[in-house]
Parts: structure tokens; C-alpha cells; sequence
């Protein structure tokens, strides 16, 4: 269950809809007038299959690219939610602006403590357009 909770888009940003800071809309769920606010609210925006992982089937789209009604009639049939794109820190901006370099934690816990095991932060590396996937061949560093 709780594996399926990290791999469904839909069902994280439900659940952890107060810790995420950027605009989602649900296409699973048709409804053209939160369609249409997301997208007065972004000129730029990322089309996300639902169970998908490690980036695959993502594609940054713009507002002014799409004809707005048959893009809406594409996605309310496919299993997909839209997200605004997020502003990173400057600092890591800076290392790649055309994509998003992350820090990330690996934590476990025990009873009632946390225990950071591993922190890293992830860089995309001569991409115009990436996700952090250590698998395509992006830099890690070890912060600890």
C-alpha cells in the first residue's frame, strides 16, 4: 500500500497536498473550469503519466503551444495529472537552469526517531531538459 502511494502521482499529491508547493490538476477527473484556472496560472507546465517513475513520459509544455480545448479532450482520457513547474533554490538553479537538481535524504525509522542514513544532492549534467535520475547518467554528490 504504501508503495503504491510513493509510485501513483495522483494519490502523493492527494495525500501530501499541504507539503506540496506547486499547483496540480487531476485530468483523471475532468473539469474544464480547473482546467482552465491552472492554466490561466501557468505559462509553463508539466504533463505527468500517473504511474510513471524516473522521469519517463514527462514533457514540459507551454500554455501558448497547445490548442486548449482538444488538449483537454486529450488528457481527461489518459491517466495523467498537469503540475506547475517549481523554482528551485538560486543556488542550485545555477548549476543547471534548464532542469531541476535536487538535494534528497535517505532517512529510516525506528519507533519514533528518525535517522538520516545518506544525503545527496543530485545535478543534471549537459541536458537542456532532465529530471535527477542517477540512472541516466547525472551527477551525485555525497553531502555526508
Amino acid at each position: 500500500e504504501e508503495l503504491l502511494l510513493l509510485m501513483d502521482k495522483n494519490r502523493f499529491n492527494f495525500t501530501f497536498s499541504k507539503f506540496i508547493k506547486r499547483d496540480w490538476y487531476d485530468a483523471t477527473v475532468p473539469d474544464k473550469e480547473k482546467y482552465r484556472k491552472f492554466l490561466e496560472n501557468h505559462d509553463r507546465f508539466l504533463l505527468k503519466p500517473i504511474l510513471s517513475s524516473q522521469g519517463h513520459g514527462i514533457r514540459l509544455l507551454k500554455t501558448t503551444n497547445i490548442d486548449i480545448e482538444s488538449f483537454y479532450n486529450d488528457i481527461s482520457k489518459r491517466e495523467v495529472i498537469l503540475e506547475g513547474v517549481i523554482q528551485q533554490h538560486p543556488v542550485l538553479e545555477s548549476i543547471n537552469p534548464t532542469s531541476v537538481n535536487t538535494c534528497r535524504l535517505i532517512t529510516a525509522r525506528c519507533g519514533k526517531n528518525i535517522h538520516i542514513l545518506r544525503g545527496d544532492v543530485y545535478v543534471v549534467v549537459g541536458k537542456t531538459l532532465s529530471w535527477t535520475t542517477f540512472i541516466t547518467g547525472d551527477v551525485l554528490i555525497p553531502l555526508m
